[in-house]
This record gives C-alpha cells, sequence and structure tokens, in this order.
C-alpha cells in the first residue's frame, strides 16, 4: 500500500467492484477469443469415436466430431475442472479417505486488513486488499499443517478457495494423515476438536476469540440474515495439493501424441524393479533437458493412468494389460504369451485369461465408483454389457446395484422396489440406442419394458418412417398459380441435386403452410429425408413431424457470441442432416441472425463444403410484417435474406429481390 499516493479507483466503494470485475472479464474474454479464434485448427471426439473413424479407413480430421470444444489448458473449464477432480480422487486412491475437514475464513479485523483501510472504506470494497491477506494466512496455514504438524504427519491434503455473497473468501481443506496419526477413537478427536466454550478462568484468551469469531445470535429461520444462511457465489475450485499428480497425457481429439510408453518400458531400472506401468513416476523423472528418464532422487508422485472405456478397443485392453503385468519392457513383450507374440492387445489379454471371466470388469467398475457418478457408472456399466461379453452380467449387476442407483435413493417417496425398476430403466435407455434390449442380459427376473424418453437414435429412425397423409399427397393440385410456381421451382432444385436457399414471404392467411405440406409430403413420398421445424413451438405443431429449430439442430437456448451447435460429426443426428433433401424453418422471421449464421456454419461442416447452407435446399418462410421494427432507420433486408432465392406469392412480385 502506498499511503502517500491517492489512489481513486481503490477507494471508490462499489464502483472499485465493479471495475475489477470488468478487467477479470476483459482478461478471462481474451483467453477465450484465442481458443475461439483457433477452433479451425482443431476438433474434438471421444476417443471411441475417433476409433470407430479409423477402422473405416479415414484419415481426415474434418471428418470427426465437432468442431468447438474448450480443451483442459483453460483453467476452470470442464476439462481443466474434470481433470483436477481426477488427480484429487488419485490421492484418495492412494491413503485412504481423509481425515480431517477443516474450513478456514476470513476475519476483516485482521489487523493486516485494518491497518490499510479508510475510514470511509468497506471490507467489502477492498477485495484486492482482503484476498491478498487471506492467502498470505493460508500459506501460514499450510505450513502449520505440513512443516509444523498441528494435526500430525500428513499424507496429503486438497483445499478449495471460495468467496461469500459478501466478498469475503474462505478455505476448505481436505486432510489425510499418516496411519499412524490418524484418529481412530474418540479420546483422539476430542484432543483436536472442542465443541463447549474454553474456560474463561484457564483460558480467558481462547474463550475470547471463541465467544467473538465463532458465536452470533439466533440462527436459521430465527434469524435469516445471519450468515451461515447467506448464499455462496464459487469463485473459483482451485484444487491444491502437496503432492504432484503425474498421469499418462489424455489423447483428445485427432491429434495424436507421440506415445511414450516404449520410453517409458526399455529403462534398464525400471526393469530390475519390476513396476507396474502407473508406478513408473514414483521412482523416475523425465528430465525435459535431456530427454531421458533418470531415478527419482527426492520428492513424492502418485502416478495414474487415464481411464477408458472398454469401447476404445485396443487402448481398452492395453491399459488393462499395463495394469497388471509387471515390469513390461517393449509393445512386443505385452504381446507375448507363452512365447508366442499376439497380432492385438485384445488377443493377448484373452489368452492370459482376462476376458474369461468377470475379474477385470469388477475392477473396471470397482475403479470407476470410487470417482464416477452414478450416471456415468450406468453409462459405463451398459458398455461393459454390449462390448465386454461379461460370462455373468448378472453377478455384475448384484455387486454394483446400490453404487448405480445412489442418485435416485435421495429422491422422496420411492421403495426399494422403484429405485431398482428407475436404474434399469435408465440402462436400457442406454442399451436401446445402442440397438440393444436389456432384456437380452437377463439382470432380474421381470422383463423391462422401453422408457418413453427419446433418443437421438430413435429420432433419427422416426424422421426416416413418417407416414405420408393422403390429404397432404393431394395438396398439389390445390396449389394456385403463384404457390405452384415456388413448389416447382423448389423441388426442381431438389431433384436435381442443386443447391439453393429461399424465402417464402406473404402475410398471414395467403397459404403458405400449404406450401410447406405439399413440398414435404411430396419428397417423403418418394422416400427422401425432408426436416420440418420451426422457431417457435407452435408453429412446429402445425408441421408434420415438426420440431423447433433449437430442439432439431441442438442450438443452445441462451447464445452468445461464440456459441455453436452441439452436434457431433458422426452421430446419428449428423447423418440424418446430411441425408435430408429438404430443410424447411418456419417463422424464421422471429429468429435472432445469429441463429442463422451458426445453422450455416453447421451445415457447412457437415457437408464438408463452404457453399452457403452447406449445398442444401432450405427453405425459410415468415412475414416480416409481423415483427416490429427495433432498430430505427435500419436496412429493410435482413443479412441472410440477400442470399436466398424471395419467392412472394399473395402481394405484388415487383417487392422481390430476385
Amino acid at each position: 500500500m502506498r499511503d502517500d499516493e491517492e489512489n481513486g479507483v481503490l477507494h471508490a466503494g462499489r464502483a472499485f467492484q465493479q471495475y475489477s470485475v470488468d478487467q477479470f472479464i476483459k482478461l478471462e474474454t481474451q483467453r477465450l477469443d484465442f481458443y475461439s479464434f483457433n477452433q479451425d485448427l482443431f476438433r474434438v471426439e471421444a476417443l471411441a469415436g475417433l476409433l470407430d473413424v479409423l477402422r473405416h479407413g479415414e484419415r481426415d480430421a474434418s471428418s470427426i466430431g465437432k468442431q468447438s470444444f474448450l480443451p483442459a489448458s483453460f483453467v476452470g473449464g470442464p476439462r481443466d475442472m474434470r481433470r483436477r477432480y481426477i488427480d484429487a480422487i488419485a490421492l484418495v486412491q492412494h491413503f485412504g479417505k481423509s481425515d480431517i475437514f477443516l474450513t478456514m475464513t476470513c476475519n476483516p479485523s485482521w489487523p493486516e486488513i485494518e491497518e490499510h483501510l479508510f475510514v470511509t472504506d468497506g471490507v467489502q470494497n477492498q477485495p484486492d486488499l482482503v484476498s491478498r491477506v487471506f492467502r498470505v494466512k493460508v500459506e501460514e496455514m499450510k505450513t502449520d499443517i505440513l512443516k509444523r504438524n498441528i494435526f500430525g504427519r500428513v499424507a496429503a491434503f486438497m483445499f478449495t478457495i471460495e468467496f461469500q455473497k459478501r466478498g469475503l473468501p474462505h478455505a476448505h481443506f481436505l486432510i489425510i494423515l499418516n496411519n499412524e496419526y490418524k484418529l481412530l477413537t474418540p479420546e483422539a478427536y476430542d484432543k483436536i476438536i472442542c465443541a463447549e466454550l474454553p474456560d474463561s478462568d484457564t483460558n480467558d484468551y481462547l474463550y475470547t476469540l471463541v465467544t467473538k469469531h465463532m458465536m452470533h445470535g439466533p440462527c436459521g429461520s430465527l434469524n435469516p440474515k445471519c450468515p451461515c444462511t447467506e448464499k455462496k457465489d464459487i469463485i473459483s475450485l482451485n484444487i491444491q495439493k502437496n503432492l504432484p499428480i503425474t498421469h499418462q497425457r489424455e489423447k483428445m481429439g485427432i491429434q495424436y501424441i507421440k506415445d511414450e510408453i516404449p520410453a517409458k518400458l526399455e529403462n534398464k531400472d525400471a526393469k530390475n524393479l519390476k513396476l507396474l506401468y502407473k508406478e513408473f513416476p514414483e521412482y523416475f523423472v523425465w528430465s525435459k533437458q535431456y530427454r531421458m528418464w533418470t531415478r527419482r532422487q527426492r520428492g513424492t508422485v502418485i502416478g495414474r493412468i487415464v481411464t477408458c472405456h472398454p469401447t476404445e478397443g485396443e487402448r481398452y485392453y492395453l491399459r488393462l494389460l499395463l495394469m497388471i503385468i509387471r515390469g513390461s519392457k517393449s509393445y512386443q513383450h505385452l504381446l507375448t504369451v507363452n512365447g508366442v507374440c499376439c497380432s492385438t492387445f485384445r488377443e493377448a489379454a484373452e489368452k492370459k485369461g482376462l476376458l474369461q471371466c468377470n475379474n477385470n470388469l469388477v475392477d473396471c467398475m470397482s475403479e470407476a465408483v470410487r470417482y464416477q457418478m452414478p450416471y456415468s457408472l450406468r453409462c459405463l456399466f451398459a458398455m461393459l454389457l454390449i462390448y465386454c461379453n461379461p460370462a455373468n452380467p448378472k453377478e455384475l449387476w448384484d455387486k454394483f446395484e446400490d453404487s448405480m442407483s445412489e442418485d435416485f435413493k435421495i429422491m422422496p417417496n420411492l421403495n426399494k422396489k422403484q429405485i431398482r425398476h428407475m436404474t434399469l430403466n435408465h440402462i436400457n435407455d442406454i442399451l436401446h440406442s445402442m440397438s440393444h434390449d436389456i432384456n437380452e442380459f437377463t439382470l432380474v427376473p421381470e422383463r423391462i419394458s422401453v422408457s418413453s424418453a427419446a433418443k437421438e437414435a430413435q429420432d433419427s429412425h422416426f424422421e426416416r418412417n413418417i407416414i405420408v397423409r393422403k390429404e397432404d399427397l393431394l395438396l398439389e393440385a390445390k396449389l394456385n398459380n403463384e404457390q405452384r410456381e415456388a413448389y416447382n421451382i423448389i423441388l426442381d432444385r431438389i431433384f436435381k441435386n442443386k443447391p439453393g436457399a429461399f424465402f417464402i414471404d406473404g402475410p398471414g392467411g395467403t397459404g403458405k403452410t400449404s406450401l410447406y405440406h405439399a413440398l414435404l409430403a411430396a419428397i417423403r413420398s418418394k422416400g427422401f429425408v425432408a426436416l420440418a421445424t420451426a422457431t417457435s413451438g407452435v408453429a412446429a405443431s402445425i408441421l408434420p413431424g415438426g420440431r423447433t429449430a433449437h430442439s432439431r439442430f441442438k442450438i443452445p437456448i441462451d447464445i452468445d457470441r461464440q456459441f455453436s451447435c452441439n452436434i457431433s460429426k458422426q452421430s446419428s443426428l449428423a447423418l440424418l442432416i446430411q441425408d435430408a433433401k429438404l430443410i424447411v424453418w418456419d417463422e424464421v422471421s422471429m429468429a435472432k441472425k445469429e441463429l442463422i449464421e451458426a445453422f450455416d456454419l453447421l451445415l457447412k461442416d457437415l457437408m464438408d463444403t463452404k457453399i452457403l447452407f452447406g449445398g442444401k435446399v432450405v427453405v425459410f418462410c415468415g412475414d416480416f410484417r409481423q415483427t416490429l421494427p427495433v432498430i430505427r432507420s435500419g436496412k429493410k433486408r435482413t443479412s441472410y435474406k440477400k442470399a436466398c432465392y424471395v419467392l412472394t406469392f399473395g402481394i405484388n412480385s415487383k417487392n422481390c429481390d430476385y
């Protein structure tokens, strides 16, 4: 702090808070812009999808996955948080569950804070001062825990810092003690935890601190304004620990990283130690300068291997072998069984007896139970049923039923039978989306019916098998001259496989809906796919097989500057859109232009072309006469209207642009 300098920004009260937030948003926006502007360099897909494409001989990255994603290098993003979460769980797997949950709160009366505040300043209006002081206090607490051993020797710990609504931070610590210091008896807990007031005669200082900082008036419903009832805004889940985690780098996207396994397995010292692959970082460290592995001289590191689904094929079987074979020397060593070199890792695992029983599947589920949520466990269980051919599926179900149904157990008024039924129904939905049924595996005696929840694959099947009504087929004969002209022009483009973007313009009641029905019936009656969408749900319900554009093209409801349609390129929905001969979008005059631009980018990506709307025949419909003006002195034509053929009927044709 510079007391001899006047700084109007630091002492501007709530305006300084707003200034701080604005500056942070600028920095965060720059980071996001970097990834956004470089999206054309990357594509993302689950490894299972990559392997499926590679098996079919595809080598073009533009044919895989989605174009928009946020990599793990973006701090605070979903991939970064998942990696931190798995790192933290690796500590729990290695050392066991935490022994102490410690909360440290910020004291606005700390002298380090008070001596630098002006009389007119409020503590909540000095986030820079409060954050810096609190960080120093947290570091001192870490020193107490790790070096002064106030709880005994610590094996590992994690902490996260959060900010309350009032702007005061607090930290949560999860502490794992060494075995000889673990708290195993009530007497051991009483030595470090006290839930009563200290004796004011024997320990006046501690009594004063407890009564001043740890007690307040009535709380809960008796005092809704008390601090314990305030909602907390989480600012960061910055997981820290005193032990680093080393893990195999995840292979997301089409850019494959040169595998490090041979370099690790060929180290002579590693061969002598007979280590598992995940144990290697505990004894060796990679030197970036000399590009070689050397014996670790100091520090303790926990290794882990990134999890993978059984659907990932050879990578899954390689991981399975690495988890059980010690002292592996090379790929060839892993593939060799009884002196015979196998051609695939699956073959090697099968010859070693790893696929002839449920043991490896039990290990797979047991490992996932430690860190996966019940929803993910059910997805994994369905994958194991389909791709791993378990010898006894019922044994797996009986062993992990409780873990897979934990989220349903917290729902009120559900008995055990209902919880089991809901769990099985969800697993059946997953299996049904992959053309399987849970009744094939006889997990329970009773038969499980298919859930009514619509899956993407079911939607695709529905669209390809829409029954055309007879009255819609007869509409062609009832079209007037202007309707028929539009009808013939659009169908001519479709059947000649030529691109075309049209905008049907006309006031309400001039027969636009009849034209849509006639076009959809003409295409579908010949066995082709025609997608009917609308901006609003009411308009979509009028169209045969109609869906809202947000639902059909996976457009997010809350859009920002960098949003995109969430459709993977090898999904069944992407294939459906690629096969569509006609796309109709009604009430497009109600949609923002950003939605149309995102729709255009989606079609270009799916069709691998730069032609407008991917070269598809797209028919936009609407009436801008029903749209209230929102920009004074704005242009009459919209940005995308100029790029379309405007087919106007019911009004004077001289208003047409083309």
